[in-house]
This record gives C-alpha cells, structure tokens and sequence, in this order.
C-alpha cells in the first residue's frame, strides 16, 4: 500500500516495542481443554516451520544470511501474501523453537496499558496456557 501511495509509512513495530516477543498465537479455551492434542501437533508444526524459515535466513552463527533455500522461503510468503517486495526487505525473525520470553511479553502488554490501548493490567502470565509454551531461559 505504501508503495502504490494509499499509505504512509508512519514507523515500524520494532522502533516503538523493541525487538521482544512479536509473534503470538491464539487458541479458545473450549480448543486448549478438549482437544489438547490438536494444540500440541499445531505447535509442533509451527515450530517446525519456524526453524525452517529460520535456517534459510541465518548462518551457522546466527547472523542475518541468505541461505540456498532463501528464495524458496520468500516466494512461499510473497505468493500467499501478494506482496513479494515487500517480504524481501523485512524478513524476520522466528525464535526456532517459539520460546516465549516472559518479561518480552509483559513488557509488551504493559506499553499497551501505558498507551490507553488497555484500561487494567495484565499479568502476562496469565495470558498463557503453560501446558503448550517452552519458555526461554
């Protein structure tokens, strides 16, 4: 949208947040209690797909690196998001086991409080349904 002109770039999650936590995902209650093995197995391809993404972006000491299968990776998510341009500049980073760190997250949802995006606090931790989540040490 910024490219074609029906947008303004404004700024970037990151300047405001940091560089914590950025990626969440969400199940209901009634999906975590009655079907945990459905959570389990979708995390564990989530994870899967992470890494792999991952590994196509990062050498063998971490650092930001075009792997072989790079442009497979961006083709993959540019085709389903119609936006391959876009993709190739901001390729980001996927913890590859989807650890969560905790006080990333807190962080996070305090800055919503603080901004009037939230009116009560919230222990992070209590967004969180321990049975499914690694945590970072």
């Amino acid at each position: 949208m910024v490219e074609r002109g029906d947008a303004k770039l404004l700024g970037w999650a990151a300047d405001e947040l940091g560089a914590g936590e950025n990626t969440v995902t969400f199940t209901s209650d009634r999906i975590a209690r009655e079907r945990p093995d459905t959570v389990r197995r979708f995390l564990a391809a989530f994870r899967k797909g992470s890494a792999t993404w991952d590994s196509a972006f990062l050498d063998a000491h971490g650092n930001r690196k075009d792997q072989p299968n790079a442009p497979e990776m961006l083709g993959i998510v540019a085709d389903a998001l119609h936006q391959p341009a876009v993709i190739a500049r901001g390729v980001g980073y996927f913890d590859p086991e989807n650890r969560i760190v905790l006080a990333d997250l807190q962080d996070l949802v305090d800055w919503y409080a603080a901004s009037g995006m939230i009116k009560t606090h919230i222990d992070a931790a209590a967004m969180i349904d321990q049975r499914f989540v690694i945590f970072a040490k």
